[in-house]
């Protein structure tokens, strides 16, 4: 499951161009699990939901990461602002009688080229730069799915 992405600083040398920082980019993965015995039935099969291994930004760092950066939407002198959109999620909590839920993070962010850091995220709710769905099972595992960002509907 991945929900990111990352703003490279590179400068120009004798052969080319090097990386000279990254932003926003989530690295490490993160176990996401049911708790529980959580199971979905479909077709009077029953299947158990298993544990994914994500590469999402978690919660707490959603103001330091990029979910899913789609474009530059603004761009001032020593500013630029980039459309976001992804997700977090919530696997079932069975014990509890908790349903999953998935969180979509549709947002503009503002990044400061001169300090090459986020400023801040403002999260959009009349305006969506791509529909999240979660889909799945526990057998073939679960993704998000970012409908509408492909080249062919992005040029209509």
């Amino acid at each position: 499951m991945y929900s990111r992405g990352a703003l490279l600083k590179i400068q120009s040398t004798d052969l080319g161009f090097e990386v000279v920082d990254t932003l926003g980019w989530t690295g490490s993965s993160r176990q996401i699990a049911p708790v529980g015995e959580a199971e979905w039935e479909e077709n009077n099969t029953t299947a158990t939901l298993r544990p994914l291994t994500a590469y999402i930004p978690s919660l707490s760092e959603n103001s330091n990461k990029f979910y899913g950066p789609r474009r530059f939407v603004a761009i001032k002198p020593k500013e630029i602002a980039i459309a976001d959109c992804g997700a977090n999620f919530l696997m079932p909590n069975r014990d509890k009688g908790q349903n999953g839920n998935m969180f979509a993070h549709n947002r503009v962010v503002t990044v400061s080229l001169s300090s090459f850091a986020i400023l801040g995220a403002t999260e959009l709710k009349k305006i969506k730069f791509s529909d999240l769905t979660l889909s799945g099972s526990g057998i073939s595992g679960a993704w998000i799915l970012a409908a509408g960002c492909d080249k062919s509907q992005n040029e209509q």
